[in-house]
């Protein structure tokens, strides 16, 4: 018995189920445009960039293996940036109540490649505390690799700062919006493909062929039993004589 299914037959499936599939898929949508705009809180960015270079005499002449040899303290530094102390000392300098670990999930550490400029991003629910907590970070690092390296080479090129009325960087509602109808499209296209295979009512000849294993030789066309034309009742009035 062959069993398969024709490319025909899946858009007649589709067409069948189509107001099924396209109302879990405006749901879906629906539901994940209200929580991402009216449930989920917005989410601030809070960022800094700072300059790695190393020690030199003012008089000497910046060379190319100097910069090359600053570029490969980036990625040094960017590992101390977000180590386990210098975020437990952040957290504990703003009284933020955070382990380490809760606060690496809020920090982005990012440098181009050839670049002396590492950026530090935070994200918070409070832009003010997002942005003390870039600026502490900074002030934290820097200090620590005077201790660690017994060298002053970290300057901020741009410190953290709050703009005119901040726009959140987060939940990003389109996206999460045409991820989540998606979803909604596919598990209501899987749904409408699972019911018509649960459904076992046979609907044409080539259910037959499949199911009994047998060649249709003809079709007999349902009948229609028409109305029949309703009787006249004839009453007679038997005249009697008073």
């Amino acid at each position: 018995m062959e069993e398969g299914i024709s490319l025909r037959e899946v858009f007649n499936i589709l067409n069948k189920y189509k107001v099924l599939i396209l109302s879990i898929t405006f749901v879906a949508a629906l539901l994940a445009g209200i929580l991402s705009y009216f449930v989920l809180p917005p989410v601030y960015e809070g960022s800094t960039e700072i300059l790695v270079n190393q020690n030199r005499a003012q008089n000497n002449q910046l060379t190319g293996q100097d910069v090359e040899a600053d570029i490969r303290l980036i990625k040094t530094y960017s590992d101390i940036v977000e180590n386990p102390e210098i975020l437990k000392t952040v957290s504990e300098q703003l009284n933020l109540g955070l382990t380490a670990k809760q606060m690496s999930e809020q920090i982005t550490v990012t440098s181009n490649e050839n670049s002396q400029v590492i950026s530090i991003s935070v994200r918070d629910k409070n832009i003010e505390r997002a942005v003390s907590i870039a600026n502490t970070i900074v002030e934290v690092f820097s200090e620590e690799v005077r201790k660690l390296l017994n060298v002053s080479n970290v300057s901020v090129i741009s410190a953290a700062d709050i703009e005119d009325n901040p726009l959140p960087v987060g939940p990003k509602v389109f996206l999460n919006t045409a991820i989540t109808s998606l979803i909604g499209l596919l598990f209501g296209t899987s749904l409408a493909f699972l019911i018509n295979y649960l459904n076992t009512t046979i609907k044409n000849d080539q259910d037959v062929e499949n199911v009994l294993n047998i060649p249709v030789l003809a079709m007999i066309p349902s009948l229609v039993e028409k109305e029949k034309p309703k009787e006249i009742v004839k009453t007679t009035f038997e005249r009697k004589e008073v």
